[in-house]
């Protein structure tokens, strides 16, 4: 009988821990969509680097795990057109490689491996957004930082994954964000408006 209680009791702590997380990620959308809202939303820099690294999943996970409302990751387009998360022009800073990562296929960008902040090389290999999408869907929003010319396999992956409803594109490039509009009219985007007439010229274009 003990043992069936124990049983119960751990289905019943997953199913509230579950039904919590649901919650707090309805909770998330809806603020972030109510214009009047008075909420701060959180958001972890490039997916939360603190103790990982960054763009990295562990990062995401950590992102998650504290309870950060918004992961914000940035994205390039490999070779062979693959959407990865990665920052910089080159990956020298965050990896054991060299170079543009968007001269290298998949299979090449997965040979090295991700730098933690101090520079200590781990295991981790840089991760498809696609990878990306799938462990945030349904737990935090993700903003994306257009680093890319490539637009269409970014908004394809964020269709594939279903995770419309939880992603933005957040950008100071106003010609890349309206490109992204072209090709999916209902996406949000964001434009960052670091002095007064960008803010009149996106307010203007995209009508937040």
């Amino acid at each position: 009988m003990k043992r069936l209680y124990s049983i119960l009791s751990a289905f019943l702590l997953i199913a509230l821990l579950a039904f919590s997380s649901g919650n707090k990620f309805d909770k998330i959308l809806k603020e972030f969509h109510r214009s009047n809202s008075k909420y701060i939303l959180v958001a972890a820099h490039r997916s939360g680097h603190n103790g990982h690294p960054e763009n990295s999943l562990s990062a995401l996970k950590h992102a998650i795990e504290i309870g950060a409302d918004i992961a914000e990751t940035d994205v390039k387009v490999t070779k062979d057109s693959v959407v990865v998360l990665m920052h910089d022009g080159k990956i020298d800073r965050t990896t054991n490689g060299t170079g543009n990562p968007e001269n290298y296929t998949l299979a090449q960008l997965k040979k090295f491996r991700l730098k933690m902040p101090d520079g200590t090389l781990t295991h981790e290999a840089i991760p498809t957004f696609e990878d990306f999408l799938k462990l945030a869907k349904n737990h935090i929003m993700v903003d994306i930082d257009i680093k890319t010319r490539c637009l269409k396999p970014v908004v394809d992956v964020v269709q594939k994954t279903e995770t419309q409803s939880q992603v933005f594109y957040f950008d100071n490039d106003y010609d890349a964000l309206k490109k992204v509009k072209s090709l999916r009219p209902f996406c949000h985007v964001y434009a960052a408006c670091i002095f007064i007439p960008n803010g009149r010229f996106g307010a203007e274009n995209f009508q937040p």
